[in-house]
């Protein structure tokens, strides 16, 4: 319920906005509950159960099913309040549920990538890993667990190299230790029939990144090239997948 003042004459579309905005707030979260636990079981036996997974999924699903609902709203003048209910009966909810899970796993499948990225270093590896998967994830992109490479649709390659510099001094001022960060990017996007196509991202040669010890300054300088490679690649892979 929203209520409004005589005076205002927006008062009454502020009040049914606040209303429907409240009712559907209530909707999604009865809605979440339900969905969570079937996302996680859905997904816990594909061994992809992480919370930010499941999360992801999870508001994927509610987004989907919550287009099953029904309104009504009230204006009591009088009063000046007005009224909205939303609502979905339990057979709706399970049916929309059921198709919203078919539809996010059909996406998954089509959005599926897996991350091949190779260093010298294995920290270094793991942290351009993470800023690919934050990349490609807020695209809507299906992140794959390494034993289930095979089944992605977009196979993300490519080795970063990092380059101790020692001690920086630019305009003689002492700031710390320097390293540079070399990465190649590329994704091999399978197409089916008749096969697949490479997208080469963009080569980052020339990042640096200062610290107090030369393993953060390299940290740095790896977090630095991985997002900018990152961001290229996954706007070229989305390119691709449109064409």
């Amino acid at each position: 319920m929203g209520s409004y003042q005589a005076h205002d004459p927006e008062g009454p579309k502020k009040a049914r906005d606040a209303a429907y905005n409240d009712a559907m707030q209530k909707l999604s979260l009865k809605l979440r509950a339900k969905v969570r636990g079937e996302v996680q079981t859905s997904l816990r036996s594909s061994g992809q159960d992480s919370e930010q997974t499941v999360e992801s999924v999870t508001g994927s699903v509610v987004d989907l099913a919550l287009g099953r609902k029904r309104f009504e709203e009230f204006r009591d003048e009088r009063r000046r309040e007005y009224w909205v209910r939303c609502a979905m009966s339990r057979e709706e909810a399970d049916a929309a549920v059921k198709e919203a899970l078919a539809e996010a796993t059909r996406r998954r499948s089509e959005k599926s990538v897996a991350l091949a990225l190779s260093s010298p270093s294995p920290a270094l590896a793991k942290l351009a890993e993470a800023e690919f998967t934050r990349r490609f994830m807020e695209k809507g992109y299906w992140i794959l667990p390494p034993t289930q490479a095979a089944a992605a649709r977009i196979l993300v390659s490519g080795e970063l190299k990092s380059e101790e510099l020692g001690s920086a001094r630019p305009l003689g001022v002492e700031v710390g230790l320097a390293c540079r960060a070399v990465l190649a990017p590329e994704a091999v996007v399978a197409r089916g029939t008749p096969g697949e196509r490479k997208v080469a991202g963009r080569s980052v040669k020339d990042a640096t990144g200062f610290g107090r010890t030369q393993s953060e300054a390299c940290e740095k300088a790896a977090g630095k090239a991985a997002a900018q490679a990152a961001a290229v690649l996954a706007d070229a892979v989305s390119g691709a997948i449109e064409d």
